[in-house]
């Protein structure tokens, strides 16, 4: 999914009006909308903005994961150790199917 589209997603999943995000961000409306249609891209400070107002990470706001939980959210996990433990003891071909797995379990759970 590209930028674009995620971050439409976002801000309606958020029901938040471009108006009321271009404020937030501290832009003209105008401006926000040449993001959500690829005319323009937002500068590095407005991505970070965008991704805390939306608490995702910015690899799942440029598409690069479809995990929206930003890094230092997943870190605070209990698990996280224990799953990094487990994680480095796989070889490259059982990571991918692990991701393929984890990415399975997701989909199942928006499906539900």
């Amino acid at each position: 999914m590209k930028f674009s589209e995620r971050l439409s997603n976002l801000r309606v999943d958020a029901d938040l009006s471009q108006e009321q995000l271009s404020e937030q961000l501290n832009i003209k409306q105008p401006s926000y909308s040449q993001y959500e249609t690829q005319r323009s891209e937002p500068s590095l400070m407005t991505l970070s903005k965008l991704c805390d107002i939306f608490n995702v990470s910015s690899d799942y706001l440029l598409g690069h994961t479809n995990i929206k939980t930003p890094v230092n959210d997943l870190l605070k996990d209990e698990t996280t150790p224990e799953f990094a433990t487990i994680f480095n003891q796989l070889s490259e071909d059982d990571i991918q199917k692990a991701i393929d797995y984890m990415q399975l379990l997701i989909r199942d759970k928006e499906n539900k």
